[in-house]
């Protein structure tokens, strides 16, 4: 489960910095620079994470308070960009911005990396 969420946050991240470099190489970054700022910290707390797999000291911890920061931001760049934004967003930002199903999934990989498995043992005669 542990390599499924850190491979699974290494294609998100490399996503989100792909969007950036796209929509900042083309002209067409037209967001506010608050949600810039929040999915910023979204990449840097994943390039964190892979300089710690490296350094093979990389928790399960460590890959839950991602999921937690890429709830949060992206949850306060949709509302941002609702309240305060631009009237349309382009591919390439959601890319980088995230959407609904980015809470969803890092909402269920929250769940999951918080659940622990207990085993009964059950004595054999």
């Amino acid at each position: 489960m542990k390599k499924f969420l850190f491979y699974y946050m290494v294609v998100r991240t490399l996503l989100r910095v792909i969007g950036l470099v796209s929509a900042w190489g083309l002209g067409e970054l037209d967001i506010p620079l608050y949600t810039i700022i929040a999915s910023s910290i979204v990449i840097l707390a994943g390039l964190a994470l892979v300089v710690a797999r490296v350094m093979k000291k990389l928790s399960m911890r460590m890959l839950t308070a991602f999921y937690i920061i890429e709830l949060a931001a992206v949850a306060f760049n949709l509302i941002y960009i609702g309240l305060f934004g631009v009237a349309t967003v382009e591919v390439m930002e959601t890319m980088f911005l995230g959407s609904v199903f980015d809470m969803v999934m890092s909402a269920i990989f929250i769940v999951l990396s918080l659940k622990r498995k207990t085993y009964i043992k059950v004595p054999s005669k």
